[in-house]
């Protein structure tokens, strides 16, 4: 580009960021002082996650002086909606679109449109089979399977007979944690999964599968849940039928409920994200794209950690269990 050219460009962006009626002569590469500068569509609002998802992410538009647009599915399983969303988001093309993909694979032919219209994709949290994606913001979601597995392991030395209550089976990021915990048990030897129920993301539904699954299945000594509303759901149920010293739980995310189930016993381990962290770096990475300032293809991995009991008042995993202290 000429000097003469890249001058031009510069104003024209500065114009869209301070005067919306000029946004019509700019690219929607640049477009940040508009509504639809850059969107953010999650899987969902009602939960501890992804409000702290949307916190993170306020932050970052506030430090770069963006507008985000939030575009939020009903539930965890409303693929329907989302994909509404993504539709929305060919149509009126953004800047930038950070998502996290209620369906791996239906979410893929959405997001290569997306790319082909120019609009930079940001997947965070839970990604999807396309690969145009700019940018992946997301935990090791196979590595915190395993992880979860482990905390079990650490509990007993005796044969692990395991109940798996997963969220909705076409998201990428809960099938990959039960991918990973799968192949720890098998690594292990000595552990036997004896039962699987995939649930609705409500902490009422996964509960009562929970308490069918023990009903059916009373050798189960451990249960493992994948994200935050099946965690409350293993819990609630540990706790109303009074199996907390035989059952060892593992579950997902940090809602204060389950803190308070971690610390009465009926959970015994959490595998605590940092769902502050992807908003933040989902909309950072929206805004260095879309402005030219980041070019190749970008990957973010956000930590966890494990919180028991005997570590969650430690300086380490304080931080994120209680990031609402």
């Amino acid at each position: 580009m000429s000097a003469g050219r890249k001058f031009w460009a510069i104003v024209c962006c500065g114009l869209c960021m301070f005067f919306p009626w000029a946004a019509s002569g700019c690219s929607a590469r640049g477009n940040f002082g508009v509504d639809s500068g850059i969107y953010l569509i999650t899987k969902g609002s009602d939960s501890v996650f992804w409000r702290s998802v949307k916190s993170g992410a306020d932050a970052a538009a506030a430090e770069y002086n963006v507008k985000v647009t939030f575009l939020e599915p009903s539930s965890e399983e409303a693929e329907s909606e989302q994909n509404a969303y993504f539709e929305k988001t060919i149509a009126e093309k953004p800047a930038a679109v950070a998502i996290s993909a209620i369906s791996y694979e239906g979410s893929a032919t959405y997001i290569d449109r997306m790319a082909a219209a120019g609009i930079h994709v940001i997947m965070f949290d839970s990604g999807s089979k396309s690969d145009r994606a700019a940018a992946e913001i997301m935990i090791d979601n196979f590595e915190s399977g395993r992880s979860a597995f482990f905390a079990l392991r650490e509990l007993t030395n005796e044969k692990i007979v395991a109940g798996i209550v997963s969220p909705y089976e076409q998201t990428g990021n809960g099938a990959e944690r039960v991918n990973g915990f799968l192949s720890a048990a098998r690594e292990d030897g000595n552990a036997e999964i004896v039962a699987t129920e995939n649930v609705v993301s409500n902490t009422a539904d996964a509960a009562l599968r929970v308490k069918e699954m023990l009903e059916k299945f009373p050798a189960i000594n451990a249960m493992a849940a994948f994200n935050e509303w099946t965690t409350l759901g293993a819990g609630t149920a540990v706790e109303s039928t009074g199996n907390q010293q035989k059952i060892n739980v593992v579950g997902f995310d940090n809602n204060v409920t389950s803190i308070e189930h971690l610390e009465k016993g009926a959970l015994d381990a959490l595998v605590v994200q940092n769902p502050y962290a992807m908003g933040y770096y989902s909309v950072q990475n929206a805004y260095l794209y879309a402005s030219g300032k980041l070019k190749k293809k970008n990957s973010v991995k956000v930590d966890t950690v494990v919180a028991t009991r005997e570590n969650m008042y430690s300086e380490k995993v304080d931080r994120l269990l209680f990031p609402f202290a």
